[in-house]
């Protein structure tokens, strides 16, 4: 493997292997300070190299769907960020191995939980301050057989470890009170937890966020939004079950994510703003989840433009930080892609104090915020009147067999004084 840090770099590298050994493939970002990748993917087809490399562009999840309209046999495949070990073997396997069968368990319609002996009945430690992050994780652990328990910041967690055994802690890192990265220091500092594993959680994906997690005494790091496979295969490398030898992937017992009830989700397809497939996906296809999700996003998150912006104005830049990481993870669960893309813009213009353009991208966040919640807003009301109006129709019919139930009774049933008279 070789590694280049510019298109025009790749090509030169590809042109000077012509007449020795070859490339079987080529990533390439699709942003690049040269060239774009789609250009450069052009250039290395009009090579006329004897053995083509198949070409992979690394593009944002968002983008793949209108690249891939406006590209043709110079593209092979796509690899979408942020990019997680599981979507990179996929890749791998398909590219190398095009002539033998392989299915990815993305590709499958009816996707499926293993309960492994590690997973089952396993204790999880799940702590996480936001509200829809945890019903996500909540849903994913509990559906593969796992216990959770949940706590709201890193201070709390180390309460609730005093009292209870865990087999493994899911830990966010940036919460109030104490974040993950203090809290699995103070954890490390106590022999009885040296070998609990502690996993992070963080919409960051870069190494160097990764090192971070490593030195504060963390095992490993999952991204967000949460990869179903990658979660689980990375809790069942930490986890020592009763049979550890028994690889998380080659598990025979497995079942099906829990059907949906036959009656109709309804969710917002109206919403421009929201790519619905998108997060369908990161939800399982579980639509009751996603709608729950959204109506909790529409009351809790409802402010969080708001909130950034005074954090900004008065220049308590760590509170910023915290507020739109947390919102830049939760607008690509949901599916609020432009938003997401100046989200992630701000979390990283603030992580290097790149004050010059703290008021326009806020200034952005601001207006696709406000488009967003016109939509999202109404459909949240209208979703939880429904559910109001089903609950009291409930409640009625549990009153009115109540009072039946509660008539006197004759010889010959329930006695008909507070009944209609019969007709004659």
């Amino acid at each position: 493997m070789d590694t280049v840090k510019s298109g025009f770099a790749a090509i030169e590298r590809l042109q000077n292997k012509h007449n020795s050994q070859h490339y079987d493939l080529v990533f390439i970002d699709n942003k690049l300070d040269d060239i774009d990748g789609i250009s450069a993917a052009r250039e290395i087809q009009q090579l006329s190299l004897s053995q083509p490399p198949a070409v992979i562009l690394m593009t944002e999840f968002h983008q793949k769907a209108s690249i891939s309209a406006s590209t043709g046999s110079e593209i092979t495949g796509f690899l979408e960020k942020p990019i997680t070990e599981s979507d990179l073997f996929d890749v791998l396997i398909q590219q190398l191995h095009k002539n033998q069968t392989y299915t990815s368990k993305k590709s499958q319609n009816n996707w499926k939980i293993e309960k492994e002996t590690t997973l089952i009945d396993a204790e999880i430690l799940l702590v996480e301050d936001n509200l829809i992050n945890q019903e996500i994780a909540i849903e994913l652990l509990q559906q593969a057989g796992m216990k959770v328990t949940t706590a709201d910041n890193g201070k709390q967690a180390i309460s609730i470890l005093e009292e209870k055994h865990f087999d493994a802690v899911l830990m966010d890192l940036q919460m109030p009170v104490m974040g993950g990265l203090e809290a699995t220091e103070l954890i490390r500092k106590k022999p009885r937890f040296y070998q609990l594993p502690i996993i992070a959680m963080t919409a960051n994906t870069m190494a160097s966020d990764k090192e971070k997690c490593i030195a504060s005494g963390m095992n490993d790091h999952i991204g967000k939004p949460i990869n179903p496979k990658d979660l689980f295969a990375t809790l069942s490398k930490w986890i020592v079950g009763e049979n550890p030898e028994t690889p998380f992937n080659q598990v025979d017992s497995v079942e099906p994510l829990a059907p949906e009830s036959a009656e109709e989700i309804d969710l917002p397809h109206h919403i421009t703003a929201l790519d619905m497939a998108c997060a369908l996906k990161h939800m399982q296809g579980k639509k009751a989840l996603l709608q729950k999700v959204l109506l909790i996003f529409a009351e809790e998150n409802c402010h969080d433009d708001e909130k950034i912006l005074n954090a900004l104005n008065n220049h308590e830049f760590d509170q910023a930080q915290m507020l739109i990481h947390t919102l830049k993870g939760l607008t690509a669960t949901i599916g609020a892609l432009p938003l997401h893309e100046y989200c992630k813009s701000l979390d990283a213009a603030l992580k290097n104090q790149d004050e010059s353009i703290y008021d326009e991208l806020q200034h952005q966040i601001s207006i696709h915020f406000k488009k967003l919640l016109q939509e999202l807003l109404p459909w949240a009301e209208s979703i939880k009147n429904k559910k109001t109006s089903v609950k009291n129709s409930h409640n009625e019919a549990r009153i009115c067999t109540s009072d039946i139930l509660h008539m006197p009774i004759t010889a010959g049933g329930v006695a008909h004084e507070n009944l209609s008279p019969p007709l004659n």
